[in-house]
């Protein structure tokens, strides 16, 4: 791998439009939920569509007025967004020094980060379907601080700078540790070693014999898994690198990798995280809105609710339509609950797609998104705890969840939901 450049590194310039462009879609919706819902409401009273009187009409003409003048400070919006993406764009740069990682940014509040090599924890990308197309992605950088520590952000970086930048970054921080870890293993009595070595071996030859069974991707890599029918789509996606993603990069020997096999793939989705809470509050909603039908059915005034209730259910019950009626409502509710379980497990579904996990070298790596990448990296060393999860249907199916946990950093420039994510640690199957 060629040297990294030397000096301060500019991210790409689609941080300029991509992030214009994001926010300027942010400010349609808003605008179109603000404004498009009272324009639309007056156009179909205007139409005919909806009961009109003498006021619609004048609000309608009043929209109507309105429009290029509220499109024109839509417009001059877009335009302080854009200036001030170009701003910040000419005070954004990293750069690499021979003890430091440093990274500047701010137009009026100036921040410099500057993170010594051995500090550095792991490095993750993650990239968006529209960062993908375009071959960029955003490069955090999580420090050994713990949670009262922000993660370095580096937004809209080229997938080739990333993984040069991945690369180069825990090269130097092995290159600072080395002295260390030889003084550590030098400590090692006799018996230790063989017994690591021995452990070691028996790893290696496990590998190896998972790997005659599953087959192996490429030479001297031991594999386990058939993986899934979203690995090939996958594979095809990460070929096409994007339009400013550039060459691949070589990051370093890799000694084991696995995937996700159909089965595991589908019980993933189908016992996502989301699943439960979903279906719970769309029979809540389910139940509340078939509560609102029936009050509307009733006669009578609020004092004689549960009378009215108990007529109106003993002549539907003459007529004998009651039972097909709440048969109706409940099958809706039902048919509504499996409808967002199916979306629910196939966002997961996507979200996995691709999903390999590998030993890098030092570090372990996994990977997964066929629309939305995400990319996780961690130094073995950095490894605080293996967590091992199971949710309640993971539970009945007699699977879990294994993750790596590590000192996590907050993303300052990320929700409290994002961070939680992140505190979740690396899962690794």
């Amino acid at each position: 791998m060629d040297a990294f450049p030397q000096g301060r590194q500019k991210v790409h310039h689609s941080y300029i439009w991509l992030g214009s462009l994001r926010s300027a879609f942010a400010l349609f919706i808003a605008l179109l939920i603000t404004v498009g819902t009272s324009f639309g409401m007056a156009a179909l009273s205007v139409l005919g569509i909806l009961s009109a009187d003498e006021g619609d009409y004048e609000e309608f003409m009043a929209w109507i007025i309105l429009m290029p003048l509220i499109a024109l400070v839509a417009l001059v919006i877009v335009g302080i967004i854009v200036a001030y993406q170009v701003l910040s764009y000419r005070h954004l740069s990293y750069e690499l020094t021979d003890s430091e990682f440093s990274f500047y940014k701010g137009i009026l509040n100036k921040q410099r980060v500057h993170v010594p090599y051995q500090r550095v924890q792991s490095v993750d990308q993650k990239a968006s379907l529209l960062q993908r197309i375009f071959g960029v992605c955003t490069v955090s950088i999580s420090t050994a601080g713990g949670a009262s520590n922000k993660a370095i952000v580096i937004p809209y970086v080229t997938k080739e700078q990333a993984e040069r930048l991945r690369g180069e970054l825990y090269r130097r921080k092995m290159a600072k540790l080395e002295p260390s870890f030889s003084a550590q293993t030098e400590t090692l009595q006799t018996g230790e070693a063989a017994s690591l070595s021995e452990g070691w071996s028996a790893h290696q030859s496990a590998a190896s014999s998972v790997s005659s069974r599953s087959g192996s991707p490429s030479a001297g890599v031991a594999s386990a898994g058939q993986g899934n029918i979203l690995d090939k789509p996958a594979e095809l996606w990460d070929e096409f690198s994007g339009i400013f993603g550039g060459s691949e990069v070589a990051g370093g020997a890799v000694s084991y990798e696995y995937g996700l096999s159909n089965k595991e793939l589908l019980f993933t989705a189908l016992s996502n995280n989301t699943t439960f809470p979903v279906i719970v509050i769309s029979l809540l909603l389910g139940i509340m809105e078939m509560a609102s039908n029936l009050v509307m059915i009733m006669p009578g005034a609020e004092d004689a609710v549960f009378q009215g209730l108990s007529t109106t259910a003993a002549a539907m019950a003459d007529e004998g339509t009651v039972f097909a009626v709440i048969g109706s409502i409940l099958g809706g509710i039902f048919a509504f609950a499996v409808f967002l379980w199916a979306i629910s497990s196939l966002g997961t579904a996507l979200s996995y797609g691709g999903f390999h996990a590998r030993r890098r070298e030092d570090r372990i790596e996994v990977e997964h998104g066929l629309l939305q990448h995400q990319f996780q990296g961690i130094a073995v060393d950095r490894v605080q705890s293996v967590t091992i999860r199971q949710s309640f249907i993971r539970r009945l199916i007699g699977y879990c969840e294994i993750s790596l946990g590590k000192v996590d950093a907050n993303l300052s420039d990320n929700s409290d939901s994002e961070n939680k994510g992140v505190s979740q640690g690396v899962v690794i199957h």
